[in-house]
This record gives structure tokens, C-alpha cells and sequence, in this order.
């Protein structure tokens, strides 16, 4: 009987043991399992954080590729607006030094024609005595001005030929300053009462040689010289910037962008 006894209670224990052990088993590979599901989470939480990561550095690098590309761009352009002010201001400098030539060769003639006829108006037997000089000194001076004239249009037709970049304004006023000036009375229509009146003694001494027969060997007198026409200054780069202004302000704030006004201004400033 007893050693049926502890037979019972031996297999009692074991059967415990092993079903207390199964428990545990069962218990561990349950955490096991809840350990694996939280780390597969985590890690395609990590990937997905990752990937945006290596999205957002790679905007980033492409944002910067851009802003460098822009701003080579910009100092490309930026260059080319300097080189294009820089010859625009020659030019410019060019037909005003051309101007001032004209306007002194135009003094010269006037001083000269009243040097010479200013005191000689009744005497007629005067004027053939100089006349080849005289005519040979209006040829000459006839010529120069051609020249200066020829290259006066030449400058234009260069200026009117190069691009800008301030949105096309500077040849347009070129253009219209020349049309303005083919306008323009002549010079002499506004010079003094007695240059004028010298001119006028010239032309009736000429048309009375022509009556009686007797042409003045000064057939080409220096009167198409003070016919030339005065040339309108182009405007500065303030001056275009102000009418620039105004106009814009006629047209409306809302008709034109902020930034445009201002990237046209600091376009004119440089």
C-alpha cells in the first residue's frame, strides 16, 4: 500500500511539473510572439521615417542645385546688364562729344559769317574779292559735318540694333528722339534779328546777280550749315527711371507687380 502510495503521489507530481511546464512554454512563446510583432512594427515604422528622411534630403539637395543654377543665371545676366550699360553710356558720351562739335563748328560758322558780312553789307564789290575763300571755308566745313552727321546715325543705327534687357524702352526712345528732331525747326529760326537779317542781305544780293546775269562765284554759301537741324538730347538713366515711374503710377497699382517694379528698378540703378 505504501508503495502504491508514493507511486500515486510521484506520477500526481509529475503529471504538475509537466503541466505547469507546458504553461510556462505556452507563456513564453506568446511573449515571444507579442516581442516579434512589436519589433516588425517598430522597424517598418523606422523605414518609413527613413524614407522620408532620404525624400527630404533629396528636395533639399535638388532645392539647392536650383538656387545655384538661379543664381549663376542671375550673375550671367546681372554681367551682360553691365556690359550693356557700359556700352550704351559710351555711346551715349560718343554723340554728346559729337553734339558739342556740332554746336562749336555751328558757333564757328555764325562768328565767321558775321565776321564776314557783318561789316560789309552795302558794299557789294567786297564779296567777290573773298568769295573762293569763303566758298572753299563752307565747302570744307560742309563736309565736316556730314562726317559727323553720318556718324552721329551710325551710333544711332548701333544703339537702335542692341538688345537691352530693361524691357525694349531704349531704342523706342532713340527712335522717337529721332523722329523728334527731323521735326525741329531749323537752327536758324532761332538765332538773333540781325544774323538773320545778314542772312537775308545774302540771298537779295544773290538774286540780284541772278537778274542782272552776273552769278556770284559763291554759288554754295555756308546757309545749309545753320539749316541742320538741333538734335534732342536722349534722356539719362534718372530721367527714364522717373517717366518709368510716372508712367507705371497712370497705369495702375494693381495692373503691374511689386516685384517686377522693383527688379526693373534696381535693373535701371545698376
Amino acid at each position: 500500500m505504501l508503495i502504491e502510495e508514493l507511486e500515486g503521489s510521484q506520477k500526481t507530481m509529475e503529471h504538475a511539473n509537466e503541466q505547469r511546464f507546458r504553461e510556462l512554454e505556452e507563456r513564453n512563446r506568446q511573449r515571444l510572439s507579442q516581442m516579434e510583432e512589436r519589433y516588425r512594427s517598430e522597424k517598418d515604422f523606422l523605414m518609413v521615417q527613413l524614407q522620408q528622411c532620404e525624400e527630404h534630403v533629396r528636395e533639399a539637395r535638388e532645392a539647392e542645385s536650383t538656387a545655384r543654377a538661379k543664381a549663376a543665371q542671375v550673375e550671367r545676366e546681372a554681367a551682360r546688364l553691365r556690359r550693356e550699360t557700359h556700352d550704351m553710356t559710351q555711346t551715349l558720351q560718343e554723340m554728346e562729344q559729337l553734339n558739342r562739335e556740332l554746336r562749336h563748328e555751328l558757333q564757328k560758322s555764325t562768328f565767321l559769317a558775321r565776321k564776314a558780312f557783318g561789316q560789309n553789307l552795302e558794299n557789294t564789290n567786297a564779296l567777290p574779292r573773298d568769295a573762293g575763300m569763303w566758298k572753299h571755308k563752307a565747302e570744307l566745313l560742309t563736309a565736316q559735318n556730314k562726317r559727323l552727321k553720318d556718324r552721329v546715325d551710325e551710333l544711332m543705327a548701333m544703339t537702335q540694333k542692341r538688345p537691352t534687357t530693361l524691357g525694349g524702352p531704349s531704342s523706342a526712345i532713340l527712335e522717337k528722339h529721332r523722329l523728334a528732331a527731323q521735326k525741329l525747326t531749323p537752327y536758324y529760326a532761332r538765332t538773333s534779328v540781325p544774323f538773320r537779317n545778314q542772312l537775308l542781305a545774302i540771298r537779295r544780293r544773290r538774286r540780284l546777280h541772278e537778274e542782272k546775269g552776273t552769278l556770284s562765284e559763291m554759288d554754295s554759301e555756308p546757309e545749309p550749315i545753320f539749316l541742320r537741324p538741333r538734335r534732342k538730347r536722349p534722356l539719362s538713366i534718372k530721367q527714364r527711371r522717373v517717366k518709368m515711374e510716372r508712367r507705371n503710377q497712370r497705369m495702375g497699382a494693381g495692373a503691374i507687380l511689386p516685384s517686377s517694379s522693383s527688379e526693373a528698378e534696381n535693373r535701371l540703378a545698376k
